[in-house]
């Protein structure tokens, strides 16, 4: 657990250095990352009450804006999660499940104000669980949720997300993050610093016999 939270920590700091360059314009592309928690609540197979505790860990994803109509955008991220079973009948289970989860799907939002928006979304994909006794599985793992965006500058955002959960043949719950999204900048070409530019020049007639005198007096402008 403390490796993740210097691993979050470690990652602010950098979108925060990120942002300290802010861009006029950004690209369709932004980054997400966040501290996650997830909340089971029932088993796998919708039987009844789940075996695993509440499991902590982060995310990072990133987010493409396609030019449509309507906002939409394609969603790619990767999860790592960490959690411990519950008592059965009184008696703690020993062990942890440590799971990573790639995750791709589509978000859409809308904006409220200048400061504050919102935003849905759904996402897909595979799970991989890893217990601390040595077995290992891939299994399906989707969710979807909603969330609120708070403005905190030209580039960065703070989120707010909850999100309904299921991970096949576990469990099936819900989750929340608090994190950063940073919008990427464009890239664009710097500016080229302006040349001196001499547009025309005159001068009154000069005298060659006179050089003498021009050695110690200018030659005469307009």
């Amino acid at each position: 657990m403390r490796r993740l939270v210097s691993i979050f920590v470690l990652c602010l700091a950098v979108v925060a250095a990120a942002t300290a360059q802010s861009a006029a314009e950004t690209s369709p592309w932004s980054l997400t990352v966040a501290p996650s928690v997830a909340l089971p609540l029932i088993a796998g197979d919708f039987s009844g009450s789940p075996l695993f505790a509440t499991a902590w860990g982060g995310s990072l994803s990133a987010e493409y804006s396609l030019k449509t109509s309507f906002p939409l955008a394609l969603r790619l991220g990767a999860d790592y999660s960490y959690g411990t079973f519950l008592p059965t009948a009184d008696v703690d289970v020993p062990g942890s499940l440590g799971e990573v989860i790639f995750l791709a799907g589509a978000s859409t939002s809308k904006d409220l104000n200048r400061l504050l928006s919102v935003h849905g979304f759904i996402d897909g994909g595979l799970a991989y669980g890893m217990l601390s006794s040595g077995t290992s599985a891939p299994y399906a793992a989707a969710q979807g949720g909603a969330g609120l965006g708070v403005q905190l500058g030209p580039t960065l955002q703070a989120r707010l997300d909850a999100c309904a959960l299921y991970k096949a043949g576990l469990y099936g719950g819900v989750g929340a993050t608090l994190g950063l999204n940073y919008a990427l900048p464009t890239g664009g070409q710097t500016a080229q610093p302006r040349l001196l530019q001499l547009l025309s020049i005159s001068m009154k007639s000069v005298f060659p016999v006179l050089r003498s005198y021009y050695d110690q007096d200018p030659v005469p402008g307009c």
